[in-house]
């Protein structure tokens, strides 16, 4: 019976038209919950929400505990289950977003065990931090849908398996052609491979987590180097449709979130402009 919920689940997922990423993470989810002692076959609000309290006493953050509501709710819309379970109240994370650009060119720059890990982990922190793709969207990337002769990369099922080109700097191409020359041959389309094959989105987040510890950044997450590709791009003028292009927004209401100013910009810039209280003012 199980075996045949998760094939219904995955061809269900598929008509939504949701990445293979995302489907891949869907379903591990389910084994990762039935070890965790959630009988998702059977579940129900009433013990999806003990399971959740039973968590949150244990010490998981509510960070981690939305994540894993958006997988159960993903499971309860699949099986018509209402209502959907609420999420924790966010905290302003704007401050975990911003990252300064000196602190990026030392991510770029960073060596890590070997001269393959070294190549591989640098080509996706580059196209990470110079594309502003998804994890999903970087891990489902194949070979051929980098187009080195013309310079941009194939997201070939975004967002609500929409296809869109991005383009790629030259400096992005040449950290991608050093990288080809090492890549572990383990998966015959793959981009971005591991010695077991195509690379996971969960060893993305790690590498990705690794890199900004050692740059003194322990929060870094891929979507904050999505994050800072957008700002970075309307910062130096890029229009704002071009932008949403880019990123794969539907609404340009979503790209205008990039526009809002951190907490530490807007520290950074009132020392600086606010001539009365800041110079003028003496206490």
């Amino acid at each position: 019976m199980k075996e045949e919920l998760k094939s219904e689940y995955r061809r269900w997922m598929r008509k939504q038209k949701w990445s293979p990423a995302t489907i891949r993470h869907a379903m591990t989810f389910l084994d990762y919950l039935e070890k965790k002692g959630l009988d998702w076959e059977n579940i129900t609000l009433d013990s999806a929400e003990d399971f959740l309290l039973s968590q949150e006493e244990k010490g998981i953050k509510h960070q981690t505990l939305n994540g894993w509501i958006k997988q159960i709710n993903r499971w309860f819309k699949f099986r018509g289950i209402t209502p959907l379970i609420k999420y924790y109240p966010h905290e302003d994370t704007r401050r975990k977003i911003y990252i300064p650009d000196e602190k990026v060119k030392e991510i770029l720059e960073l060596k890590w065990g070997d001269i393959i890990d070294t190549r591989r982990n640098r080509a996706i922190l580059y196209v990470l931090f110079s594309t502003g793709i998804r994890v999903s969207e970087l891990v489902s990337l194949n070979i051929e849908d980098i187009n080195f002769q013309l310079g941009f990369l194939t997201v070939q099922r975004g967002k609500g398996g929409k296809k869109r080109t991005v383009p790629l700097p030259s400096s992005t191409l040449k950290v991608l052609r050093e990288y080809l020359k090492v890549r572990q041959e383990t998966d015959p389309h793959a981009l971005f491979t591991s010695s077991q094959g195509r690379m996971w989105d969960t060893t993305v987040r790690r590498i990705v987590k690794e890199a900004g510890e050692r740059v003194g950044v322990p929060w870094l997450h891929p979507h904050a180097a999505r994050h800072w590709r957008a700002r970075k791009l309307l910062k130096e003028g890029v229009g704002i449709n071009v932008v949403a292009e880019i990123m794969g927004h539907s609404d340009i209401k979503t790209t205008l979130i990039y526009l809002r100013p951190s907490e530490i910009e807007m520290e950074e810039d009132m020392r600086v402009k606010d001539t009365f209280f800041e110079k003028e003012v003496k206490v």
